[in-house]
């Protein structure tokens, strides 16, 4: 088994906490690597020392055989999730954060956390993602894709699903986004809340200027195109 261990500087890290996350990696005989602001931070915090053999930077390479976890809060989970080099890699989030809505773990039960990922006896939960095609770079998105306008004053994002139009939505943006992400940024666009194990793609204006604009909720088996 190999262990994608993915955290960011910002992080308030905790000495101890990593000290224990890698002795039960060395306990179970895991194969594991480490971003490299992580390891960067390891090294500042304890005497432990990570060998170049054991850092990724960009995108870790899949083993077949692979478990990412964060340590971080939400958004340390969510941006680990747009750097998995494959689409059924199960990731387990240790909260160090504010919230840590979508985390497994308080950083209390690290051990016990670990005997369940080496005994394979994980509980998942199967979490509809989206991707992207046409970008400089495809990435997945477990919340959400977000077109917004930055400095402009207000731009148009024609919409269409399946290459059928739907609207051209003038306002500050658009958000396309998962059920996962119901509660994030579209929540706070004026979209409704999904259960998180829907399977469903919700297309939510962002302060749009046009008073019939409202969300809309398709199914995942479409194609979104802006």
């Amino acid at each position: 088994m190999n262990i994608i261990l993915f955290s960011r500087k910002q992080v308030k890290h905790n000495a101890e906490q990593l000290r224990t996350i890698l002795r039960e990696i060395e306990r179970y005989g895991m194969d594991y690597v480490v971003n490299e602001d992580l390891a960067a931070v390891i090294e500042s915090l304890t005497d432990i020392r990570i060998a170049p053999s054991h850092l990724f930077s960009g995108k870790p390479q899949a083993t077949g055989d692979d478990v990412m976890i964060t340590y971080g809060g939400d958004g340390t989970l969510l941006e680990g999730v747009a750097l998995l080099p494959a689409d059924n890699i199960p990731v387990v989030g240790i909260n160090c954060g504010r919230l840590g809505y979508l985390t497994a773990d308080d950083g209390q039960g690290i051990k016990e956390l670990f005997d369940a990922i080496a005994e394979r006896r994980l509980r998942y939960e199967e979490r509809l993602m989206l991707t992207t095609e046409g970008m400089p770079q495809e990435c997945f998105a477990l919340n959400e894709i977000c077109i917004h306008r930055y400095g402009a004053s207000m731009i148009s994002v024609e919409t269409l699903i399946n290459d059928n139009y739907v609207a051209t939505y003038h306002g500050d943006g658009l958000v396309i986004s998962t059920p996962t992400g119901s509660t994030a940024y579209s929540l706070s666009a004026g979209g409704p809340i999904v259960e998180p194990e829907a399977t469903s793609i919700l297309i939510t204006p962002v302060c749009a200027h046009d008073v019939g604009s409202r969300s809309i909720v398709v199914s995942e088996k479409r194609v979104v195109s802006v």
